[in-house]
């Protein structure tokens, strides 16, 4: 049902096969209104959103059984896949609905849904924790009527959908339990408050409890993300479909959305986008339409908008750069950079998703790109390679301009200097310590790193604890240091205190030739 194509971090682009068609993930879906939508579902159609969502409870107190007879797509006219809510907006508004969970569910497979919900009961954001464990307790138990009472005849692909809120062990729970269920994707309930608080730490928090409980095999939907500032993070946490009505309501409010945020559209000069509406209509136009048809045309280029960063964000996926594109948008707003921090100390989770081997170098701007996951990974890589390999003559050299190290000069006149075999190698901030016959594996020699990263105390903190771990597990029976001065002093320290070099030349009295013959000289004695 669900194929992955790509990854990078826990980011997906996915294909989930359904009764309408393939979708491809990751997804926005717009939401439509069963009976009352301003900006027709085929003219969203024709701007290239392939699936939908749509209210099935609506659509039951709208249409009855003529939604039956006709079928959901033809409805709210719209061919391609379409996913239905099951009335739990309602009550997270409104307190109650009146219908039941298995009637719901079956109304929504007798209408024709390509993705149908169970009628959960929201968690919210205000609520008690007693009242958190409640809303859970009435999700799980509707969750096992619905199941059970559907069988194993069902034709759409069905969502359970995660609750809990801001208590992150009861998100746990719920999604811990939901696995062990017959669902065929899953999703993340109760962020839309928290989104619209910008609260991104606590909906990374949520994500991060989720997928932890969840089949990594499966797909994950996020209830109600309708902004683009968020939207890239959410995938790289493993989200991979998603809905809003955001396009529109903001639009009645005369909310304008662009890359970094919303504008008030009477505050604006500017139209900073080329859509189809932008690049035909000024703001001083846009103001004086008439209130219905001023709200259709920011709607569509909310819209626009919307599919402007899903495209973005799977490009980035596809090319190995989620993170660098993720960092970007974090410096747009402080509570989203406080969400890729949150990310950044959880990325041992994302270690086993991302791929060894990308097309494209690491750019390491500033804090915290030292975490992410290919540079942890070198850590460990390193580790592993010194391992065996102990109490051997260590020789650190300058990195040098040669990439990589392996086909420099230095490295080769080093090398063939000795009959007794050395480790020789140079260290990098924030890799630690790179041993040359590794340096041509992929980053070592693909990384772009700025001086303002790797004088940043919090990264040097952390490096010095991974060079530690590095040549303690090393144990070199003696050590050649040629310091050039690039490295900070507290390495340096590090350096003399652990290793006790034989030798430590600086870098204006660095010369191979002599160097080399120096330690023969040693090694003779």
């Amino acid at each position: 049902m669900f194929e992955v194509r790509e990854l990078d971090l826990a980011g997906r682009i996915g294909r989930i096969k359904t009764n309408h068609g393939i979708v491809e993930t990751p997804a926005f879906l717009p939401v439509i209104h069963p009976a009352n939508q301003s900006i027709p579902a085929r003219d969203i159609r024709a701007m290239g959103f392939t699936t939908v969502m749509t209210n099935s409870y609506i659509t039951f107190r709208r249409h009855g059984g003529d939604a039956i007879e006709k079928g959901i797509h033809s409805i709210i006219e719209f061919d391609g896949p379409i996913m239905t809510d099951s009335g739990g907006y309602q009550i997270l508004e409104y307190g109650k609905v009146s219908i039941g969970p298995l009637e719901i569910a079956r109304y929504q497979e007798d209408i024709g849904s390509d993705f149908s919900n169970v009628l959960d009961t929201p968690t919210g954001v205000g609520g008690s924790r007693r009242q958190s464990e409640e809303s859970v307790k009435k999700t799980l138990e509707s969750c096992r009527i619905t199941m059970e009472g559907l069988g194993q005849d069902r034709k759409s692909l069905w969502i359970g959908p995660v609750q809990g809120g801001k208590y992150l062990d009861l998100v746990t729970s719920s999604a811990r339990h939901l696995s062990s269920m017959p669902f065929d994707m899953f999703a993340l309930g109760s962020p839309t408050e928290i989104m619209e608080r910008y609260d991104f730490t606590l909906l990374a928090q949520m994500i991060i409890s989720a997928k932890k409980a969840l089949p990594v095999d499966k797909p994950l939907h996020l209830f109600g993300l309708g902004h683009p500032l968020p939207l890239a993070m959410a995938v790289a946490l493993g989200c991979d479909t998603f809905d809003s009505a955001s396009y529109i309501l903001y639009a009645r409010a005369g909310r304008y959305i662009t890359e970094t945020g919303t504008r008030r559209i009477q505050d604006l000069e500017y139209l900073p986008c080329v859509c189809r509406v932008c690049s035909e209509i000024s703001p001083r136009q846009l103001n004086e339409l008439e209130a219905d048809q001023r709200e259709n045309k920011i709607a569509i280029h909310n819209l626009y908008m919307l599919k402007r960063e899903i495209e973005a964000t799977k490009q980035a996926l596809r090319e190995g750069r989620l993170w660098e594109y993720i960092g970007s948008k974090a410096r747009a707003h402080p509570n989203l950079w406080a969400a890729f921090e949150e990310l950044a100390k959880n990325s041992h989770s994302f270690e086993v998703f991302t791929p060894s081997f990308k097309s494209r170098g690491l750019m390491l701007s500033s804090y915290p790109d030292h975490l992410r996951p290919e540079i942890m990974r070198t850590h460990e890589r390193v580790v592993s390679y010194l391992s065996g390999r102990q109490r051997r003559p260590l020789l650190i050299l300058p990195e040098g301009r040669v990439r990589p190290f392996v086909y420099g000069k230095a490295y080769e006149m080093a090398s063939s200097a000795f009959e007794i075999p050395f480790i020789i190698g140079y260290i990098s901030v924030p890799v630690g310590f790179v041993p040359g016959e590794i340096s041509d594996v992929y980053p070592y020699s693909q990384i772009v790193i700025t001086p303002a990263l790797q004088s940043d105390p919090r990264v040097m903190d952390q490096f010095i604890k991974v060079l530690t771990i590095q040549l303690r597990s090393l144990a070199p029976s003696m050590t050649f240091l040629v310091r050039d001065g690039q490295l900070d002093d507290s390495v340096y320290d590090l350096l003399k205190t652990l290793l006790e070099p034989k030798f430590m030349i600086s870098g204006d009295e660095y010369i191979l030739e002599s160097t080399l013959e120096r330690i023969k000289k040693i090694l003779d004695d």
